[in-house]
């Protein structure tokens, strides 16, 4: 779950001053607007406000990249925890799972990236390869298009969890 010293995304992007002089501010804004937008709001009710999408996202550390400081992300609902990083280059992922294995299709060719897992800023995060361990894993995306893939895989992530998941609302039956 989401710790006590950690802040939101959102707190910390409104404090966030990164020099207009540095060529890599925009990119960085972007990233973190994708991350706070896209993949984390999957593991929320598609009717949730956007208030509860902005205090959803935690930032777990800091790394830098291109002299910009750039966050660790983190996910947590009951069950699953994901951190993420990404440092213009790819995106670095842990997933921990409690109980449930998460199924991948090879397609997405998810420990192809083994030899770039660096982890800054979560190196303690390291998890063996998804190969090896379908509970307890880090992968790698690529870019241009490691938005695309990361997107894909936390909705394949999402899918397999809604079920246990109180931020999901059921749908009720309509009246007949």
């Amino acid at each position: 779950m989401a710790y006590a010293d950690e802040q939101t995304l959102i707190s910390w992007m409104r404090a966030l001053e990164i020099d207009d002089k540095m060529l890599y501010k925009q990119a960085a804004l972007r990233q973190m607007c994708f991350f706070r937008d896209l993949p984390s709001t999957l593991f929320l009710h598609k009717d949730t406000h956007h208030h509860a999408a902005n205090d959803f996202v935690h930032i777990h550390g800091f790394h830098k990249s291109k002299s910009v400081q750039l966050p660790v992300y983190h996910i947590a609902i009951p069950g699953l925890e994901i951190w993420a990083r990404d440092n213009f280059y790819n995106w670095n992922v842990t997933v921990e799972a409690a109980e449930y294995e998460i199924n991948i299709p090879n397609y997405f060719h998810i420990d192809s990236g083994k030899d770039y897992l660096f982890l800054e800023g979560m190196e303690a995060k390291k998890r063996p390869l998804y190969a090896e361990n379908r509970k307890q894993f880090s992968f790698c995306f690529f870019h241009p298009r490691g938005d695309y893939e990361l997107y894909a895989v936390m909705q394949l992530i999402a899918s397999q969890f809604a079920r246990y998941l109180p931020l999901h609302h059921e749908e009720k039956p309509s009246a007949q």
